[in-house]
């Protein structure tokens, strides 16, 4: 295997006659070929099991870490608190325009149908869902049920 990550020069240019295409009084980031800092996952596996996870993993290897603040109720049970998507990408979870529920959406990242299930124990949420190849799907969560809706939450006419 071989793979170059030198990062050349965007573009370069001769002088023309008296006219200079590239100034070289200040620098220009375009033109830097500068060093870049480059990190790696090997995933190694079957073709299929590697497929099913390969989106989730490198979301999460290219994440930008956060921290959340979060503190249970401290009863010693689950809060309940967290979406769990299996089989699928959940792209948004977010509070509904009209501030009535949610919306969540999801998006299947591979070429084949694939099924899944939402579960949202907090809202009692535990359903069952099928998305096409590639397909990005909108849902609305109200009252312990996802509704298919429009993915900007309503209809334009």
């Amino acid at each position: 295997m071989r793979q170059s990550l030198i990062r050349s020069a965007a573009y370069g240019a001769l002088t023309l006659g008296a006219r200079q295409l590239i100034p070289d009084d200040r620098f220009l980031p375009r033109i830097d070929q500068g060093e870049r800092r480059f990190s790696f996952m090997f995933l190694g596996g079957k073709q299929r099991d590697v497929e099913e996870r390969l989106d989730n993993v490198s979301l999460l290897f290219n994440e930008v870490p956060a921290l959340i603040s979060f503190f249970p109720t401290g009863n010693g049970k689950d809060s309940g608190i967290g979406v769990k998507v299996d089989g699928m990408r959940m792209d948004a979870l977010k509070l509904a325009e009209s501030g009535d529920g949610y919306v969540i959406r999801l998006f299947n990242t591979k070429n084949r149908p694939v099924t899944g299930r939402v579960t949202y124990e907090a809202l009692g949420i535990d359903e069952k869902l099928e998305l096409g190849a590639f397909e990005i799907r909108t849902y609305s969560v109200k009252a312990g049920k996802l509704e298919k809706i429009p993915m900007l939450e309503r209809e334009f006419k």
